[in-house]
């Protein structure tokens, strides 16, 4: 397999796994973006709460406020993510590579992607704070009002916090190759240094979801920062200004609001992804050999 084609399946695989775990785990993204722009409506309240005002007030539907933009996010993030992603891995020629090495390919990738994707991030954010009956509450209305009360610049509102938080995707898939790259090796030894082994569905769920763990407790505070300044609409604070305000405001215990609903979501959303991932590249990879070998006989 060339390293073009290579790219190209991790591409798909990316995308397509990505799109299933986000419309399983909408609501749950939903929650989080309410709990940490601080809104008044949601106060403190637990998620079962908050998910139960939601459906009172905007029925089922309201818990699926601006899934449109999120699939477009998805697409965009990934295409662009998983691509310069593994392209840059490839660089490597199948070497190991260090964990500081992953984490510099993952930074690099993740900085490519947030200078697109962040416009679609600040609509989005806007979308799940607005409720179902907001005036606006479509992908095209949320940009033609941001264009029209803010300018062109409000799309990019939380851009340094989110250049800062492209350590958070680099961390996660260091830690998820290194789990995995670790448990493989302990695998084959059980099971004889089998060479064709692959992780099981339950395996790359718990390896996803450690790695999204511990790459959302390192880099919360910036993620909660990032997601206030792109639900304000008349604030120019930078994020050291929004952190010291929150801290000020409401306590160092305040910095880690919505960091439950975080996890749950990232960690869920992160495990599925990597279920299907890998589940998907190994289809798409024996389709093409399926294919190859038909098209040479």
């Amino acid at each position: 397999m060339t390293q073009s084609s290579n790219v190209y399946h991790e591409t798909l695989s990316g995308v397509c796994a990505s799109l299933i775990s986000s419309t399983i785990t909408y609501p749950l993204d939903l929650v989080k973006t309410r709990l940490q722009a601080d809104l008044s409506s949601v106060g403190s309240g637990s998620i079962p709460s908050i998910v139960r005002d939601i459906v009172v007030k905007d029925g089922v539907s309201g818990l699926f406020v601006g899934i449109y933009s999120e699939y477009l996010k998805v697409v965009v993030q990934n295409s662009l993510y998983f691509s310069t992603y593994s392209s840059l891995k490839s660089k490597f020629d199948d070497k190991p590579i260090s964990a500081l090495e992953s984490l510099l390919v993952g930074v690099l990738a993740g900085t490519a992607t947030q200078l697109v994707v962040n416009p679609i991030s600040v609509i989005q954010t806007r979308l799940q704070t607005s409720g179902a009956h907001h005036a606006n509450n479509s992908v095209l209305g949320a940009v033609g009002k941001i264009l029209s009360n803010e300018g062109l610049l409000a799309f990019y509102r939380g851009i340094t916090p989110a250049l800062i938080l492209t350590l958070n995707p680099a961390i996660q898939f260091m830690v998820y190759d290194k789990l995995k790259s670790w448990w493989m090796r302990i695998r084959r030894k059980q099971l004889g240094n089998v060479e064709d082994f692959h992780l099981t569905a339950m395996e790359s769920f718990l390896i996803g979801a450690i790695s999204k763990v511990v790459a959302t407790v390192i880099t919360y505070p910036y993620i909660m920062a990032k997601t206030r300044m792109q639900y304000a609409s008349n604030s120019d604070q930078g994020v050291n200004e929004v952190l010291i305000r929150v801290l000020r405001n409401n306590g160092f215990q305040s910095i880690y609001k919505g960091m439950q609903a975080q996890i749950i979501k990232s960690a869920l959303s992160t495990a599925l992804m990597f279920m299907f991932k890998d589940s998907i590249h190994r289809r798409i990879v024996t389709i093409i050999n399926r294919l190859s070998g038909s098209s040479k006989s």
